[in-house]
């Protein structure tokens, strides 16, 4: 009776000692990866928790990813449009200036004008990651084409008349899908009021009869008229960049902290605790060496003791 006890406890102990080895090189493989199980299998029940956290974590960056792109995109706006209203400003005091006495006759007045329009074109064509920002949805076009067909210096009659046939771009703006039921317009194109105004100033400064004793001062207050309007105008658009802006930070910064909750989550179900896997290994080696020691006391007993 007690040969069969001793074999049952044989067996019952390589049973155990098969299930720690299993133990152990699991928490060794967790150790090592620092992840719970290498599966979705492994985490059972909390495989699809895990997957959802996943799809929403993965869904919130991708909208912060296209936030981020559409506020460098509008802070190249902006930069640009400040150095627009900068060359407005200082061109309004050229065309004050111009129109005190004879000046303009001495001024290079038509050249400089010239000269400016060919900025403001710049401004205008400028790229972010080579997309044109003021064209609208059609970012592979340059907006500003300043030998357009149907682009001519406004005429001899004032009030002067818009012409935006520079403007190679769409009306519609780009829009960025900022969360599941958040999209902002956050584009500016080239033919928006002030940048139209301003464009139209230069072209009445450049083509502007300078000529001592003929000088066209009538022209020459349009411009100044127009140009002021510009300004005016161009710091209204810079505003509403600049709430748009101030939309899709906030909702950045929502993101960032829904982000840090999904990935802290995330964490816990994924995640192996190192202290306590760390912990249960060093229990289960002891556990380990008390099966094999049990095992060679049983394999040292001899058939005398049996008799």
């Amino acid at each position: 009776m007690t040969r069969v006890t001793d074999l049952a406890q044989t067996a019952l102990t390589q049973l155990q000692i098969q299930q720690t080895q299993s133990q152990i090189s699991d928490l060794q493989s967790q150790l090592s990866s620092g992840h719970v199980a290498q599966t979705y299998d492994g985490l059972a029940p909390q495989a699809q928790p895990l997957i959802n956290l996943q799809n929403d974590n993965t869904k919130i960056t991708q909208y912060n990813s296209s936030i981020s792109t559409a506020l460098q995109q509008m802070s190249t706006a902006q930069t640009s449009i400040s150095s627009l209203i900068s060359l407005a400003s200082n061109f309004e005091t050229t065309l004050v200036n111009a129109l005190n006495g004879t000046n303009a006759s001495n001024m290079a007045l038509n050249q400089t004008a010239q000269s400016n329009l060919q900025q403001v074109a710049g401004l205008l064509n400028v790229q972010f990651n080579g997309q044109y920002v003021f064209s609208g949805t059609a970012t592979n076009t340059a907006p500003v084409n300043l030998s357009a067909p149907g682009f001519t210096p406004p005429g001899s009659t004032y009030p002067s008349t818009p012409n935006t046939a520079y403007y190679q771009g769409t009306s519609a703006q780009p829009t960025v899908q900022a969360d599941d039921n958040v999209s902002v317009a956050y584009g500016v194109t080239a033919a928006s009021p002030g940048f139209e105004e301003l464009i139209r100033s230069l072209n009445l400064a450049a083509t502007t009869v300078t000529t001592p004793g003929a000088i066209d001062t009538k022209r020459l207050q349009e411009a100044l008229n127009v140009i002021k309007q510009a300004i005016s105008d161009m710091t209204t658009t810079q505003s509403s960049l600049g709430v748009s802006q101030g939309v899709l930070n906030a909702v950045s910064s929502s993101h960032a902290q829904l982000l840090t909750q999904l990935q802290s989550n995330i964490s816990d179900i994924q995640n192996v605790d190192v202290a306590q896997a760390s912990t249960n290994l060093s229990a289960l080696e002891i556990t380990l060496q008390s099966s094999y020691a049990v095992t060679a006391r049983l394999s040292q007993l001899s058939i005398v003791q049996y008799l």
